[in-house]
């Protein structure tokens, strides 16, 4: 980010490093900590524990990779032995390949099990509610993980799960496959829009209602306690919405 100006200012700046700087200095002030300042104390043995664990220094993260390291050449022992280190070094590279394939193809299963439990949460409040949800076509929702439809005031309206980048979401919309593009932009003055955010605290604009889930932190798509949140943050929309309805 210095661009053309860090000999500028050189003498200026301190390059710090998170693992061999900032981490070493936290554990030398411990000691530094008044007794009586509790949560201080117990604010930064929670930070030191999270950096050690990011930088895999935990005594069990150290254990865990030499035992690693044991069975790799353990497995591969016999092999290698006969291969100068250049040989070796490429032995190792095909292996890293092998492994990041493995690491696709469980990405892949594991997408595929996270659509399924969205799936089974949309089946769940389908069937708990057939008189009032029925099924989504795939139209203009092919690429939502979960969906169910209501009727209210003459009006179709869909209940989602979606997904971003790094974050998952619920919403409530007009069906896009069945009001006009000028309907869907008056979404805000509707009556389901005022009734649900008045038991709601979710965000909202002229079309939609809705509520971003981000993922925990280091996780990706298929952290199980942001799932969790999601599946429970669609039941509950869908649940506001069955009320308003049947009232």
């Amino acid at each position: 980010s210095w661009g053309g100006y860090k000999e500028e200012f050189a003498g200026r700046f301190v390059n710090l490093s998170f693992k061999d700087n900032i981490l070493p200095w936290l554990n030398s002030s411990m000691a530094l900590i008044n007794k009586k300042d509790d949560l201080l104390r117990c604010a930064i043995v929670q930070y030191i524990d999270y950096l050690n664990g990011f930088f895999e220094l935990r005594e069990i993260n150290k254990i865990f990779n030499m035992n690693i390291i044991t069975i790799l050449k353990e497995k591969y022992g016999e092999e290698l032995a006969s291969k100068s280190n250049k040989e070796r070094l490429a032995f190792i590279n095909e292996k890293r390949k092998d492994v990041l394939e493995l690491n696709f193809a469980l990405e892949k299963l594991e997408l595929e099990y996270m659509c399924g439990i969205f799936k089974e949460t949309e089946e769940r409040v389908l069937t708990k509610y057939p008189t009032v949800l029925k099924k989504v076509s795939e139209h203009a929702y092919r690429n939502d993980y979960a969906k169910v439809s209501f009727v209210y005031d003459g009006l179709e309206y869909v209940i989602k799960i979606s997904g971003e980048k790094d974050k998952f979401y619920c919403q409530v919309e007009y069906n896009q496959d069945k009001v006009s593009e000028q309907t869907i932009y008056q979404f805000d003055k509707s009556t389901i829009s005022s009734k649900l955010l008045e038991k709601m605290t979710w965000d909202s604009n002229d079309w939609c209602i809705w509520r971003y889930f981000n993922f925990q932190s280091g996780e990706k798509v298929w952290d199980m306690n942001t799932i969790a949140e999601v599946c429970y943050g669609f039941e509950n929309i869908v649940e506001n919405c069955v009320e308003i309805i049947t009232k």
